[in-house]
């Protein structure tokens, strides 16, 4: 599983150690090592999340088979970037009982490592050792004794053996390996990796503002890209469009949740890697741009990519939107290449001083194309039809067209399938013609764990007849499953912050004014609801809020 961390300027680290001989080990980590990173990370444009679900939970906890599956999602989360420590004790060595079916079924190989291995071995292994995939990884081993495992029970002989044959394959391997005499030695160890880490992926010197943006922008048309499923008659209804030299402006509208943006990332994802595309190419995707959706930044935003893409120098007129119809006439006047932008969800622009009449916009010259997207009882889309701009709109999907996503979605994203009267009950529904809707709707099928009240789950869904209604429903399931405070807490002050908030934010918030020992919200919660919340969230370089406006509303009306 690929991520886009690295691309994201993210550096999200998976933490995989036992518990009952460790525990110094990671507060020692938690309280001082990784605030000290995240400081040094931070004045490089980097955002650090430390993943440790074994900090802050009971030992009872830590042998749940739900941990397990949480713990596999994150190292996938958190791919390329891990840490192993090991320690002198073996112990937990989960069964297949002790693991919920969607475990096995999502990962398969693990399998493999049932009743034979520790689950912290198992996590090396899935996620570092069997990789084949290049990681950033590193273990430490311990090489003292201390009184954390006074009061235990003795080790077994066959886990001591388990335990030198982990490390020696630990050492054998093709990454970095080291022992620690001390926690303070680990924590030296740990800072002087991570300073190696950043000089390697983020060399000093600052990003520049449009440099960080560039970086969301990129971050989001990836995310859009994930798990779609192309309709060729839309890309070739936008292929024709671009070739078509008699045509400036195309608007691709329908109402939300249709799949506009994913259209148009995967759109200019294909076009970007043909190499013979015959366009200088600036995209901006106005939904993911948070308080600086004004038109004077987002023309800022185009001077920039503009200048960038045809070599040329900041003019000294400070006034973005006259600088964006200098360059629009240069372009023109000196048979430059082609440029095509594309403005998607500009719907969402900050409608001060009447942006949405988009007077602030240039008429573009001949070799000019500019592509937006819009919902239809938007200002913008009213202007763009009283401008006679072409506009192609987005139908909801056929019901063979839902039967396929549905099935092919099942089975790419999570191997799964559901039987053939469970998809056309599915698919029949008015509701799921949405796109987005439907998604929902499959991964939450998918999480849910009683396999006998699937049924009842899916009626649950279907029973409503909006898509708000099938929202609020969406987080009265999450209510029940996490706790009506918890969740009311988490999606609120998401709701309430201007951009977003980081995972170690997000903890800090929640967690405010209580000590370590009592810690309200710990590690392992916050996975378990990110993991299962995931696909509602975006992260623009690491900082986090919601998706979709469908999931903002739903909060907002309910919170």
């Amino acid at each position: 599983m690929k991520t886009d961390l690295i691309d994201n300027r993210q550096i999200r680290i998976f933490i995989s150690s036992t518990f009952r001989d460790m525990q110094d080990e990671r507060n020692q980590l938690m309280r001082f090592t990784f605030p000290k990173l995240r400081d040094l990370a931070a004045k490089r444009d980097v955002t650090l999340t430390e993943v440790d679900l074994r900090w802050g939970i009971t030992d009872e906890d830590s042998k749940s088979g739900k941990v397990v599956d949480i713990c596999l999602r994150e190292i996938e989360n958190s791919i390329p970037f891990f840490i192993g420590i090991i320690g002198n004790r073996y112990r937990w060595v989960p069964k297949k009982k002790d693991l919920d079916d969607n475990v096995t079924d999502h990962f398969p190989s693990v399998n493999g490592y049932l009743a034979n291995n520790l689950v912290t071995e198992m996590e090396m292994q899935f996620g570092v050792l069997e990789r084949e995939e290049d990681m950033h990884a590193c273990f430490y081993i311990k090489d003292f004794e201390d009184n954390q495992t006074q009061g235990l029970e003795k080790e077994p002989q066959d886990s001591l053996q388990k335990l030198e044959q982990l490390k020696q394959a630990v050492k054998e391997s093709r990454y970095p390996s080291a022992t620690y005499s001390s926690i303070e030695d680990l924590s030296r160890q740990v800072e002087e990796a991570f300073i190696r880490l950043l000089d390697q992926l983020f060399p000093k010197g600052n990003l520049s503002e449009f440099e960080k943006e560039q970086i969301g922008q990129r971050s989001f048309l990836n995310q859009l890209c994930q798990n779609y499923i192309c309709d060729e008659m839309n890309f070739q209804i936008l292929d024709e469009w671009s070739d078509d030299w008699n045509a400036s402006q195309m608007v691709v509208s329908g109402a939300s949740g249709l799949g506009k943006s994913a259209l148009i990332a995967n759109w200019l994802k294909k076009t970007l890697a043909n190499e013979k595309h015959e366009y200088n190419i600036v995209y901006h995707f106005v939904g993911n741009g948070g308080s600086k959706s004004s038109c004077e930044n987002i023309a800022k935003y185009l001077c920039e990519g503009i200048r960038i893409c045809y070599n040329w120098h900041a003019s000294e007129n400070k006034n973005d939107i006259q600088e964006l119809k200098a360059l629009f006439e240069r372009i023109g006047d000196d048979s430059s290449k082609p440029l095509l932008i594309v403005l998607d969800g500009i719907n969402q622009i900050i409608d001060a001083d009447n942006a949405k009449l988009l007077n602030w916009l240039p008429t573009p010259s001949n070799n000019i194309k500019l592509l937006f997207s819009t919902l239809e009882e938007d200002l913008t889309y009213t202007v763009f039809k009283n401008r006679n701009y072409q506009i192609h709109t987005l139908q909801a999907l056929s019901i063979g067209q839902r039967e396929k996503l549905v099935v092919s979605y099942l089975h790419d994203v999570y191997a799964k399938s559901l039987t053939p009267e469970r998809v056309s009950r599915i698919v029949n529904d008015t509701q799921c013609a949405n796109t987005l809707v439907l998604r929902t709707l499959l991964d939450e099928l998918v999480t849910f764990g009683i396999h006998e009240k699937l049924d009842e789950k899916i009626d649950f869904y279907l029973s409503h007849d909006s898509v708000e209604d099938f929202y609020q429903s969406f987080l009265m399931s999450y209510e029940e499953d996490f706790g009506k405070e918890f969740v009311t807490d988490l999606l609120s002050i998401i709701a309430l912050s201007k951009n977003g908030l980081t995972e170690t934010e997000i903890l800090g918030i929640l967690n405010y004014g209580v000590s370590n020992e009592e810690v309200k919200v710990t590690p392992l919660l916050w996975s378990r609801f990110y993991c299962s919340f995931l696909r509602n969230f975006v992260s623009r370089n690491g900082v986090i809020s919601y998706s979709h406006q469908y999931i903002n509303n739903a909060v907002t009306f309910r919170y």
